[in-house]
């Protein structure tokens, strides 16, 4: 097979509508590739009869060094590619590079992003590396070593710059980030680190590469965290201070009026930034418009009673009230604090941010203080949130609530029978009590760099989280297992769904295997639990990771998720397999029984197409045993191609004999009664006349590249209904 025995063993994007998607293979040489070993990268767009797959990578005779891909767009069919262009040799050529660049690969080929980046000193390795993109790919903000503009020689390492494609300046640039309004570096001598960089590493850069919020520090004691500020940069001209005080703000985002000995007007840092506590970059809008972050700070006086952590808002937009105007132009409108404890003196205790919607609109955060009564019904979720606990609370900021709204939403466990300092029945003893991190078994990685949660639509309003917490203690959603399973939060509806149930009650609706082995030595992830499809690739534009880890539709009714659970009857291969929920029932999307686990559920927008890697053949032409992505689409699928003909053998080979010439009857005689009638003068003998040997021979239908099935009720052998209420 064209594959040459490889799988593809990563998606890289999905695009809208289902028509196409990338992917990854390691090793693999097909759809016309010439570029050579290694990891490979490709698109399958979908056809009226197949999957068409076009390999990405340049030939390697256009290039002496490697292309390394920084980002997909797959609805333009667009992609990033870094290219050394001179170094000492092709292994090493991200490091020896003495010139790179970025290139666009589009329909028409490559296109230069930016100049070409040019180390100053010969002596000193030179990397880049990329933090984000704009949508579009006009903006490519990178941080590189050692400096690669004339205004940061001299200062600290690493430094941070973006890629200007001419989208704004009129031609290719390098547009420092790190700058105050003069044009000096904030920080000359200071190690500084991006937003990018930070616990929760979403839309740093906003999707039309307008803003680019980044933290620096703001005195000369270097090294010490706490003199660290998040800054906006906007329109790669200003730079505004989002997190100084309330009172601070001014016409142009900046701080004073020359009232000060020393200040300047519009000048940032603002004066006495260096004495304040530090502030964290949690997350932001994907337009820049709203950010998140986190400080002891008291940046509102009149609300903010005590130096505790707390989380703040802040939006950023024209002056007054235009809707209109140059990104440059942009300045702090408001200051919120998100963690209002209403009881005075009393802290909120923000542990970090969970997820942010779309449109900034919706946040969610764990805090151990009591910053709200409301929440969900007392039989679907803890009704009251507890002080010390790690309480995960919605703050909404919408045509609903114009002025903010803070609801409970459940606690979650930082340990075993832990909720923070508190003890909790709802979470099992078997968790372990560390730090924030993917790989432990606590839901403490809801706050991580790779957060098993996302919000579902553009404003955000539902929630998507896997959690080991027993959510849900009563009623037939009741969760009593001690594995991760996954939920739906509507503040609307008020209440929290399970989704990670039984097919028609399987498994005990979800509780039946409650005795796990965990790992080879009894630690690590349990395979049994239930997840939702966490971000690959942080520094990807907005389009690319939002469509990449999509696990429910907009309005929430379709979710996708993987479990090991036999939450059907036709799981029954303990491995991982890929389910749907669609309003309150469960469907098993893969076979249940492939070898190996099936991974990465992504869910089209529209609902219609389900994709998943398996190294199961769920079609006739699939034969390699090797990973594949797969399509599950309803009432989609592609006919089967025609069974070919069986090559003859032997006998076989003859053909049928041919017919014998009739024998002649003669008309009925006049004779005498009693008589017989005369013999035939004619004899005819049989004859075996030898057919032409067959020249059909056996179709060895090879796939060309064909990496993605099409996998639909049109196509039988896969059992599962994917129509109506349960598809």
């Amino acid at each position: 097979m064209f594959k040459g025995g490889y799988g593809a063993t990563q998606m890289l994007a999905v695009a809208p509508g289902g028509e196409a998607v990338s992917y990854s293979s390691p090793g693999g040489s097909f759809a016309g590739s010439a570029a050579g070993g290694g990891i490979l990268d490709y698109q399958a767009n979908r056809g009226l009869n197949e999957w068409h797959n076009i390999a990405l990578n340049p030939p390697s005779t256009t290039r002496p060094y490697a292309f390394v891909q920084d980002g997909f767009l797959p609805s333009g069919e667009e992609s990033l590619w870094d290219v050394p262009l001179e170094g000492e040799n092709s292994a090493l050529a991200q490091a020896t590079a003495l010139k790179q660049q970025f290139f666009v690969r589009r329909a028409d080929g490559f296109h230069a992003v930016g100049p070409v980046l040019q180390r100053v000193d010969e002596q000193k390795p030179f990397e880049v590396v990329v933090l984000g993109e704009s949508n579009d790919f006009c903006h490519i903000v990178i941080e590189s070593v050692p400096a690669l503009a004339e205004v940061t020689k001299g200062a600290g390492a690493p430094q941070f710059y973006d890629l200007d494609n001419g989208c704004i300046t009129g031609g290719p640039s390098l547009q420092v980030i790190t700058l105050n309004n003069a044009g000096l570096m904030i920080s000359p001598s200071c190690q500084l680190r991006s937003g990018k960089l930070l616990p929760h590493p979403f839309n740093a850069v906003a999707d039309d590469g307008s803003v680019v919020f980044f933290e620096d520090h703001v005195s000369q004691l270097c090294g010490l965290p706490q003199d660290e500020q998040l800054f906006a940069r906007v329109g790669d001209a200003r730079t505004l201070e989002v997190s100084r005080p309330l009172e601070a703000a001014k016409p142009f985002g900046g701080c004073g009026e020359g009232g000060k000995p020393g200040e300047v007007p519009g000048e940032v840092p603002c004066s006495g930034a260096g004495s304040r506590p530090p502030a964290a970059f949690q997350g932001a809008a994907d337009d820049g418009s709203v950010v998140y972050f986190t400080t002891e700070a008291q940046l509102d006086p009149a609300e903010d009673h005590d130096g505790g952590v707390d989380l703040y808002a802040a939006r950023i937009r024209c002056p007054g009230e235009a809707a209109n105007c140059p990104a440059a132009e942009r300045t702090v409108a408001s200051l919120v604090q998100v963690s209002h404890d209403p009881n005075v003196d009393e802290e909120a205790a923000v542990q970090g941010v969970v997820a942010v919607s779309h449109d900034g609109s919706h946040v969610y955060f764990v805090a151990r203080g009591l910053l709200s009564s409301e929440g969900p019904a007392a039989a679907a979720a803890q009704a009251q949130p507890v002080t010390g606990a790690d309480n995960l609370y919605t703050y909404e900021r919408d045509s609903r609530y114009p002025a903010g709204h803070t609801e409970f939403v459940a606690d979650i466990c930082s340990g075993p029978a832990l909720s923070g300092s508190v003890r909790d029945s709802r979470c099992p003893e078997d968790l372990e009590e560390t730090s924030p991190s993917s790989l432990s078994r606590n839901d403490l990685a809801l706050m991580g760099t790779e957060p098993l949660a996302q919000t579902v639509g553009a404003e955000g309003r539902m929630l998507l989280l896997s959690a080991y917490g027993q959510l849900i203690d009563s009623g037939p959603e009741a969760d009593t297992d001690d594995a991760q399973d996954v939920y739906r939060f509507d503040p609307q509806s008020k209440g929290l769904v399970r989704i990670s149930v039984g097919e028609g009650g399987a498994d005990r609706n979800g509780n039946g295997t409650d005795d796990r082995p965990v790992g080879a030595e009894g630690k690590g992830l349990d395979n049994s639990d239930a997840r939702i499809q966490t971000p690959n690739n942080l520094e990807a534009p907005n389009e690319e990771r939002t469509l990449l880890r999509q696990a429910a539709t907009p309005d929430g009714a379709r979710v996708v998720f993987s479990t090991a659970e036999p939450l059907s009857e036709h799981g029954s291969n303990g491995l991982p397999d890929i389910y749907e929920w669609h309003e309150g029932r469960v469907t098993l999307i893969s076979t249940g029984s492939s070898a190996e686990a099936d991974e990465f559920p992504v869910i089209d927008p529209s609902g219609r197409d389900v994709f998943f890697v398996t190294a199961q053949g769920l079609v006739p032409q699939d034969t390699d045993g090797a990973p594949d992505i797969y399509d599950a689409r309803i009432d989609g699928g592609f006919p089967s191609p025609p069974v070919p003909a069986e090559q003859c053998k032997g006998d076989a080979c003859q053909g049928p004999l041919t017919n014998p010439e009739p024998l002649l009857v003669p008309a009925s005689a006049t004779q005498a009664p009693g008589e017989n009638l005369p013999a035939p003068k004619r004899v005819v003998t049989l004859a075996k006349r030898k057919a032409p040997a067959h020249k059909g021979k056996r179709r060895s239908k090879k796939m060309k590249g064909k990496v993605t099935r099409s996998v639909g009720r049109s196509s039988k052998t896969v059992h599962q209904r994917r129509r109506g209420g349960a598809r």
